[in-house]
């Protein structure tokens, strides 16, 4: 039986601790069970014990059948959603830092050109591995704490088809990976380059100057609430996009999460350290950037008012 027990514990290697004992168990039995029925019709004990082992398949293998999302940090049914967030991420942070290098050439005709296309090479390359690593513990987070019923197609019944949508449950997936794609872009920049945030403007008759609002000293107590708050309204989406349905669980918390958002920005932009660093030319362009993000809140609020009276109707 030592072949037995090499086997149970290469199995073992890939289990996690839930349920461990009781999996080895099952699969012990589930052995025994096949090479008896071969032990009775003749065949030796060692070779019957070996061929069911064959039988079982390889321990890795084996070890899948009980947690299908085992030896995948994304697995395949997430893998197509992730891959088009990822590449759109990116694509979203290029343009948006070529556009930048655009506007400030056209500010500074005497910038080094080929040193600001070095510049923006760097940056998105950083911005590329930013994304990625941002999307990819998003998408690992869901696919450990989703059961994993919810990405497999073993014993389908379509009894078990989930109820169509409520008015209120229903999303635009377009619109949901746009606003994911954008809150990535946004993380990226407050995080790595604030400065980027800024305007051009012109004292009398000389040249355009571009003066960053922010830097990561004054960001950083602001990101300590940003972070959490964009990073768990990343995680609703991405789930709402694979549920395809918008629940009121998931509702509130993207709501109450941007409402954080966007209320913490309007007291960062009105933050006096802040405006004293940045100056006098700050106070137009802030007092608009505080007004727009007052009406985003404003806008969150009646969106959720108005989603839970459709849900009560539709209850």
């Amino acid at each position: 039986m030592e072949i037995l027990d090499r086997y149970l514990y290469e199995v073992e290697k890939y289990l996690g601790k839930k349920g461990k004992d009781e999996v080895l168990n099952d699969i012990k039995s589930s052995v025994m069970v096949l090479t008896d029925e071969k032990t009775s019709k003749g065949t030796a004990e060692a070779e019957a014990l070996r061929a069911s082992l064959v039988e079982m398949g390889s321990p890795l293998d084996l070890a899948r059948k009980y947690d299908p999302g085992l030896g995948y940090i994304i697995g395949p049914k997430l893998f197509k959603l992730y891959r088009i967030i990822v590449g759109f991420s990116i694509l979203g942070i290029s343009i948006g830092f070529a556009t930048t290098m655009i506007i400030q050439l056209s500010f500074d005709p005497g910038m080094n050109v080929g040193l600001a296309i070095m510049r923006l090479l760097g940056q998105i390359m950083t911005a590329a591995l930013s994304a990625i690593g941002a999307v990819t513990i998003v998408f690992y987070i869901i696919q450990k704490y989703i059961p994993q019923d919810a990405f497999s197609d073993e014993a389908w019944n379509p009894d078990n088809l989930p109820e169509l949508p409520k008015k209120a449950e229903i999303i635009s997936r377009t619109g949901r990976i746009i606003g994911i794609i954008a809150m990535v872009i946004f993380i990226f920049i407050f995080n790595f380059y604030p400065d980027m945030i800024g305007v051009f403007y012109k004292v009398d008759s000389g040249p355009y100057v571009f003066e960053s609002l922010l830097t990561a000293e004054n960001m950083g107590p602001y990101l300590i609430i940003l972070n959490p708050l964009w990073f768990l309204a990343v995680v609703v989406n991405v789930y709402v996009l694979i549920k395809g349905k918008r629940t009121l669980k998931p509702k509130i918390l993207e709501s109450v999460a941007l409402i954080g958002v966007f209320a913490t920005l309007w007291t960062m932009f009105g933050d006096s350290g802040i405006m004293e660093s940045a100056g006098e030319w700050a106070i137009p362009f802030t007092a608009s950037l505080r007004m727009g993000f007052a009406a985003v809140v404003i806008v969150f609020v009646v969106d959720i008012i108005r989603y839970l009276i459709q849900y009560n109707r539709a209850a």
